[in-house]
């Protein structure tokens, strides 16, 4: 057995699916949950292999929810898989959930198809797909899915977009991770891929001062593009507070820099009209160090793109790499070192 002929097979069991239908399609109309399709899909399969004379065994059970759903073992030893996908949608889309990223419950097989059923009676349908030419995209129920589109264009599936093949993350130790890093070089947070969120959502503007402080010092520890004219600067601060803390807030730029501009003395020095965020640095100066004292290297060279060592000064560093960010044509050069030195000072 070869892929290109186990597709084949696949593509009669199709057939046979359809034959099922225009004959008696109350057999498939019965279907009311995805195990019964599945009953179908296995009894499709054994006709097959007795039509074409290929010795072969059938593993499947009902409700052993492993993945795929059925598996053809033939004589030389070689397994494949059919995964069972089914709605009893009338609607055209051929999209749905498929399995875990994790895949804890991964069948050893050569190659997989997915075999997705549209089973309301007078809207019947079958199609069948080599399983990672279908996966769209990575989405959640109650963990993260592969999702499948059985309408992808070639080229255009996840792995495709991701530079992942699907035996790579199946065999990886930490697959989730693979994926982070992917959603991360894309700009996005998989918030979905956070183990300790609070269930229940929380506004920002309902917490106590200290416990604000302490999450604006950390999205400044991490995100310094904060101190940008970039109309997305606070993003990555939003997509951090929903993704690990179940927090949002209808106006994050406020919680920053509400009230326009202040004056900031420094010892014999005033500077007029500063921007006000640096006042918001300014109150939750503490919170600002402790995050970057807690933070490895790795992690804040990573999160500020910084592309200079950081050694033990992260303070210092962070300096740095915010002023680069800094875009506020009221201040000159000097006037900006003043004020994050002065802020920053031990």
């Amino acid at each position: 057995m070869t892929p290109q002929i186990f597709s084949e097979f696949v593509e009669k069991v199709r057939l046979q699916l359809e034959y099922v239908s225009q004959t008696t399609p109350e057999i498939i109309s019965a279907c009311r949950s995805g195990e019964d399709f599945e009953v179908c899909v296995r009894d499709a399969v054994a006709t097959v292999l007795a039509e074409i004379g290929v010795d072969a065994t059938i593993h499947y059970e009902q409700g052993s929810h492993v993945f795929p759903d059925i598996v053809v073992e033939f004589a030389s030893g070689e397994k494949y898989g059919i995964e069972v996908k089914s709605s009893t949608s009338t609607g055209r889309g051929w999209k749905i959930n498929g399995n875990s990223v994790l895949g804890s419950t991964k069948e050893d097989v050569v190659d997989t198809y997915v075999m997705f059923g549209k089973t309301s009676r007078g809207h019947q349908a079958f199609r069948c797909k080599r399983y990672e030419d279908c996966v769209a995209d990575v989405a959640v129920t109650h963990s993260p899915r592969y999702r499948i589109d059985m309408d992808l264009a070639p080229g255009t599936t996840f792995f495709d977009k991701s530079g992942l093949s699907y035996q790579q993350i199946s065999d990886a130790e930490k697959p989730i991770d693979l994926i982070t890093d992917y959603f991360r070089s894309q700009g996005q947070h998989a918030w979905w891929l956070s183990e300790s969120s609070p269930a229940a959502i929380r506004m920002f503007s309902d917490l106590p001062r200290e416990e604000q402080q302490k999450l604006l010092g950390y999205c400044f520890a991490h995100f310094p593009e904060v101190f940008s004219n970039k109309t997305n600067k606070f993003s990555r601060c939003a997509m951090w507070l929903a993704a690990e803390h179940s927090i949002v807030s209808s106006s994050l730029r406020d919680n920053f820099s509400a009230g326009g501009r202040v004056s900031m003395t420094f010892g014999e020095r005033t500077i007029e009209r500063v921007p006000r965020i640096f006042d918001t640095l300014r109150s939750c100066k503490r919170y600002v160090i402790a995050a970057l004292m807690e933070a490895s290297a790795d992690e804040l060279q990573n999160d500020w793109g910084f592309d200079h060592p950081i050694g033990r000064d992260k303070d210092i560093a962070w300096t740095s790499a915010a002023h680069l960010q800094c875009q506020f044509p009221d201040l000159d050069e000097c006037q900006l070192g003043l004020l994050f030195c002065n802020i920053m000072q031990p």
